[in-house]
């Protein structure tokens, strides 16, 4: 990938599902750093670790699943969308819970990928011009769980994966 930032191919690289550890190891490995790292981050999986370390080194992170995968949980799974601390936030800015929780990912300077084949839900993800309140992101924050709703390692033969701890 860098032969190819360097022949003007690309302009920059990307990486996905990297925590820390990876970052630090192909940073210090490589001359040309990544620009992206592509990795599930929502209210219940904000990873504020590895969001300081990419701030530090120029690093966007980019959400993938910014809303949680709903319609693809299972039944014991946590609903981001019922979540109570969402709830109320949405309706005091008169906003849906997924504007809540992708404008929480942008306030915190972090990129989001939202997925919708609805015209109208699409339409919403794109509307996000309004801020949360200081008090607002602390009661998102708090929500973090560590919860990851997208678990390779899980799907059969990655077990012994350690990079999306």
């Amino acid at each position: 990938m860098q032969d190819c930032v360097r022949a003007g191919l690309v302009r920059s690289i990307g990486v996905s599902n990297f925590n820390v550890q990876l970052l630090h190891e192909i940073s210090s490995q490589s001359a040309i750093p990544p620009a992206v790292n592509q990795v599930e981050s929502h209210p219940y999986l904000s990873q504020p670790g590895l969001l300081a370390y990419c701030e530090k080194r120029n690093v966007q992170m980019m959400a993938y699943s910014p809303l949680g995968s709903p319609g693809t949980v299972g039944a014991a799974e946590p609903r981001l969308f019922d979540d109570h601390v969402i709830r109320d936030i949405s309706a005091q800015h008169n906003r849906t819970t997924a504007q809540v929780c992708l404008r929480w990912n942008l306030q915190r300077g972090v990129g989001v990928i939202p997925k919708s084949a609805n015209v109208e839900r699409i339409q919403q993800n794109i509307d996000l011009q309004f801020d949360l309140t200081a008090e607002d992101m602390a009661r998102m924050n708090g929500l973090d769980r560590h919860h990851r709703f997208l678990r390779p390692q899980e799907w059969g033969g990655f077990a012994h994966i350690a990079a999306f701890d």
